[in-house]
């Protein structure tokens, strides 16, 4: 099937909005992602710059495990990897939502990516959350001008800001390919529910909790994965994730990280401290098996 495409005008001003971005990867990263199309609709498709940065923030195929089914449903929503494992191609975050009514998916479930112009290296860590517990994946692009700076400044800038910044410039292709991918099934009450709680935490106050980040950034990611490592079939996707006994699990991270909030700005150190802490170990329940002929 065939996804209707987003109208012309959305793609070229789609086009237009990540034309500065591709100057500065060319022009930082040695190499500039194309913007391309398939049967399907518009796509990105990236060259590793062979950094360690490229490998630590880049999602591989496996992680979604290696089920043909699954595999199948990567390609038909305009993923494809390369002799790595790297997906290095990724859907558009305007022909994402397309693609998964093409495939008969509800348009309601799941994290939808979208843009944000930024104006600095990073994204408010508030809009972050805001819209992370509003079912979005915010993907930081900036303005010409920025980039223009960013570009001259990296001459002369100490080589850790230029780390961030090359990090800054993989966000794209990392949120597709970590974020947008693996919480797009994610079932739209369960989004809800866990919006519900990071809201109520985020109104309280001005300040963005970083352990509230780290539960999106990090533990939702994990448990997902969790999920997509050994998924036969993308229909058993939100049973799994759905299962009390796997809920239970979730929720169970999130309440390890709410903890030290308990006190509200008494307890400000914790709102701003980064955690180290690991990442749950989480341990899926499987449902029964979903027969498709």
């Amino acid at each position: 099937m065939t996804a209707a495409p987003p109208p012309v005008v959305e793609l070229e001003l789609e086009r237009a909005l990540l034309a500065p971005w591709q100057a500065a990867c060319a022009a930082i990263l040695g190499v500039a992602p194309i913007f391309a199309r398939d049967t399907m609709g518009p796509v990105l498709r990236f060259t590793s710059d062979h950094s360690p940065a490229h490998a630590a923030s880049i999602a591989r195929v496996d992680l979604y495990g290696s089920h043909p089914r699954v595999r199948a449903h990567l390609q038909a929503l305009g993923y494809a990897w390369d002799a790595q494992g790297y997906l290095a191609t990724v859907p558009t975050p305007l022909s994402f939502r397309p693609r998964l009514r093409a495939l008969g998916l509800d348009g309601d479930d799941g994290f939808t990516p979208e843009y944000h112009r930024v104006h600095s290296i990073y994204m408010s860590k508030r809009t972050w959350l805001s819209r992370q517990a509003a079912g979005a994946v915010p993907i930081a692009v900036g303005s010409r001008g920025f980039y223009r700076r960013a570009v001259a400044l990296a001459r002369l800038a100490p080589a850790t800001w230029t780390e961030h910044l090359r990090y800054h410039l993989h966000g794209v292709q990392h949120d597709l390919s970590k974020h947008a991918l693996c919480l797009h099934l994610v079932p739209r009450a369960q989004i809800a529910a866990l919006g519900a709680r990071a809201r109520e935490l985020l109104g309280r106050a001005w300040l963005a909790p970083q352990p509230l980040a780290r539960f999106y950034e990090n533990d939702l990611i994990a448990f997902c994965q969790a999920i997509w490592r050994d998924l036969p079939d993308p229909a058993e996707f939100a049973p799994t994730f759905t299962r009390p006994a796997n809920l239970r699990q979730l929720h169970a991270a999130l309440d390890h990280r709410l903890a030290p909030l308990a006190r509200g700005l008494r307890s400000l150190p914790a709102w701003l401290r980064e955690p180290h802490d690991p990442r749950p170990d989480f341990h899926i329940e499987r449902p029964p098996r979903i027969v498709r002929l």
